[in-house]
């Protein structure tokens, strides 16, 4: 039998993408089968084995495959087309590409979020029995590639994203979105002589990595957490310089892998400089409190005119990408004028009386679903009106959607969780040519709760994309697994024909097996988590870790929505957030206990699974979950020793009060007892996390979770105590 040899032949025509995918290609076929495959850009007669690579509407392309479907951008083919010979064909060249993942796929590798995990067996060289032929159920697959807070991607070098983004184009997802908020520093503007002067990441916050941040290897040399792009830059001027280069860079590498760019901005928040020209400044943004946004008219000349500089200053720096999104601050306060608001574009758009806004407030007034209460529910849907109505207006009276449209850029509306109740208007009102993106709600299983919201917007009139949350920041950096629900509202797009979806993310340690089930459900409605995680756990762990860690999947989606539903904020990276309990006077919510046997149990299910047999990759693997679990675990300890000293420096000041200094004393030490055994075990969670670092959310969370539950805690105990033990001197 003659020696074994194979050829990747490409279109004489074939780009720069298509080169990349063949020279992929080799490479895979090198790593599995030791087999050293020439490029050409022809036939390659000599070669036994043949993978013809290319555009569908290539006649090089088309006669090797024997004619082809007609394809859409995103369809690709994959067909062994003859003995000797597999066609690797796409509607674009992104396609093209996704044909060649697909087909490494079939030849046993899997793509996670940080590395491709390669069979421990693939067996003798082959060309696979296939025609395939795959076209999208969502069409637009975009992930979030920046926001802010330090567990997720605003703290990840280029590199990092760089790695990232290749991972998720060999998952065929198609997107990249940067969200950019007012305060960072990525654009210039000046409005009536005032212009920006400051900017900042993480909101403001401060924190600090000294020597005794445990992880402290793992971390730069710098005094506070950054990202690793803006160490060591100072001033207004170069941190400029610097995110201008960063989100280009982020821009150009997604665009050239054919992939859908999206900038997202909060054009109605402005850095604090410009609160001198609002009408009723708002209350400053509490984290930092370093943007402000109206709560007067919002059609007011300057507010108008500072939002027309806003988008405008975006557009131009920013005009490669193919879409910016224009959101509305989290917690609008825009409500003064909404029935005013709701009479002008009722008369404009001829509302009534098939719309009622008696009817949208009251729905919304009895909406105990929002995070917030019913409160914060009314006040969105009249802000939600408000803000509708000023776009309107707003558009009419510049030529900013002209000016994207000549540069092919289009606009869309992000409607946050309290707009609900105004979808059904939504097609009547909305500029043009433009797309709404929608946030349910915080999570994935409060987003299905509020599923029947989606029927409201006809997407046959206006495309629509949701905003679908992997993990919440919120909750923290503990595992979440939210894939049952994901698949609820993924089967509901499909459904009601919406354009697709953007993630919503922080750190990607745990996101393996959501991610997997995301990247196929995509392109097959009839998939489901089960069948995409028996596929995903074999080809990791192996066959016989299959079973346990679909228990595991199961225990922590159970998990996730208890968190959900009671425990938002329980994590939530920003400083002082243990602060509430080291001080309260109750024992840990039940909840919590609930929580942390789930994790526990599932840690006990992992570490059984530590000698069974799987790829080299599943050792790392493995241990990085367990970690995690660890993390978790003793993360809750720490909760509920906090709560436990709490509770003995409230009995402290009780006794004192009533005269029984000897109790108090007894209290105040069982405090400290409590206060030293949480302090321990926030730096074991610590610990257990440094000891399996994979990547930049990992290395920020590392350094931001020390100060939360170590640093801070140690200060702020100590001050508890210390006013505790000071009352006690007054009284005497």
């Amino acid at each position: 039998m003659g020696k074994t040899s194979a050829a990747i032949c490409l279109s004489p025509a074939a780009d720069d993408l298509q080169k990349t995918a063949a020279a992929d290609l080799q490479r895979y076929l090198k790593r599995l089968f030791n087999i050293e495959a020439t490029i050409a850009a022809r036939p390659v007669a000599k070669a036994t084995h043949r993978f013809v690579l290319g555009l569908s509407s290539d006649p090089f392309i088309q006669k090797a495959a024997g004619g082809l479907p007609q394809l859409s951008a995103q369809g690709h083919v994959v067909r062994r087309a003859s003995g000797n010979t597999v066609v690797l064909a796409g509607g674009s060249s992104a396609a093209a590409a996704w044909a060649v993942y697909e087909l490494v796929e079939r030849y046993g590798v899997r793509y996670l979020l940080h590395e491709d995990v390669f069979p421990a067996e693939p067996g003798p060289f082959h060309l696979p029995e296939v025609d395939a032929t795959f076209e999208p159920v969502q069409k637009l697959r975009s992930w979030r590639q920046f926001n802010d807070l330090p567990t997720g991607p605003p703290m990840w070098s280029l590199e990092q994203q760089r790695s990232f983004i290749r991972q998720i184009f060999k998952l065929k997802f198609n997107g990249v979105l940067l969200g950019l908020w007012p305060h960072q520093p990525f654009i210039d503007y000046e409005v009536q002589g005032i212009s920006r002067k400051s900017a900042c990441m993480l909101f403001g916050q401060k924190i600090p990595i000294d020597d005794d941040t445990i992880g402290r290897e793992h971390l730069p040399d710098a005094p506070f957490l950054n990202n690793p792009e803006f160490l060591g830059i100072e001033g207004f001027p170069d941190l400029l310089a610097a995110g201008k280069r960063y989100a280009h860079s982020l821009i150009d590498f997604a665009k050239r892998l054919g992939m859908h760019t999206t900038i997202a901005i909060q054009p109605m928040s402005f850095p604090v400089e410009f609160e001198p020209l609002l009408e009723r400044p708002s209350d400053r943004f509490p984290l930092g409190g370093v943007t402000v946004s109206e709560k007067g008219r919002l059609t007011n000349p300057n507010h108008m005119a500072l939002i027309e500089a806003t988008i405008g200053a975006h557009l131009e720096e920013y005009g490669e990408v193919d879409e910016f999104t224009l959101g509305v601050p989290e917690h609008p306060q825009a409500d003064l004028t909404y029935l005013e608001c709701w009479k002008e574009l009722a008369a404009k758009y001829k509302l009534e009386p098939e719309f009622s806004v008696e009817k949208m407030i009251a729905s919304s007034q009895k909406n105990y679903l929002t995070p917030g209460g019913v409160d914060r529910s009314e006040r969105e849907c009249k802000s939600t009106i408000t803000m509708l109505h000023f776009y309107d207006k707003f558009f009419g009276e510049n030529d900013l959607l002209q000016r994207a449209e000549a540069q092919g850029v289009k606009i869309a509306l992000s409607i946050g969780t309290g707009g609900g109740e105004v979808y059904p208007i939504i097609d009547r009102v909305l500029w043009p040519g433009g797309m709404i993106v929608t946030n349910l709600d915080y999570t994935s299983s409060r987003a299905v709760r509020r599923i029947h919201c989606m029927e409201y917007l006809d997407a046959k009139k206006v495309p629509a994309a949701l905003s679908v949350t992997l993990q919440d920041d919120n909750v923290g950096w503990v595992p979440q697994v939210a894939t049952e629900n994901i698949h609820i509202l993924l089967q509901a797009m499909h459904r009601l024909g919406w354009e697709g979806y953007f993630t919503r993310f922080w750190p990607i340690g745990d996101l393996d097996p959501p991610a997997a089930y995301m990247a196929r459900a995509s392109w097959d409605a009839s998939v489901t988590p089960r069948a995409v995680y028996e596929d995903h756990f074999a080809h990791v762990y192996g066959e016989a870790s299959v079973e346990p860690f679909c228990q595991v999947m199961r225990m922590l989606e159970d998990a996730t929505v208890v968190l959900d539903l009671d425990f938002l904020g329980l994590l939530f990276p920003v400083l002082t957030i243990m602060r509430e309990n080291v001080e309260s006077d109750k024992k840990m919510a039940e909840g919590l206990f609930h929580i942390r046997a789930i994790y526990e149990e599932a840690r006990l299910t992992l570490e059984r699974l530590r000698k069974l047999p799987g790829p080299p990759a599943r050792d790392g693997n493995l241990a990085y979950w367990i970690s995690r679990l660890d993390f978790s675990i003793h993360a809750l300890r720490e909760i509920e020793l906090l709560h436990d000293g709490g509770v003995e420096v409230h009995a402290a000041k009780a006794a004192r009060e009533a005269g029984g200094q000897k109790a108090a004393s007894k209290h105040l030490k069982l405090a400290r007892d409590n206060y030293g055994n949480a302090i321990a075990e926030g730096e074991a969670a610590l610990r257990a996390s440094a000891s399996n670092v994979r990547d930049d959310s990992d290395r920020s969370s590392l350094a931001a979770y020390y100060h939360f539950l170590v640093r801070e805690v140690k200060q702020m105990t100590r001050e508890f105590l210390g006013s505790a033990e000071s009352s006690g001197e007054r009284s005497r």
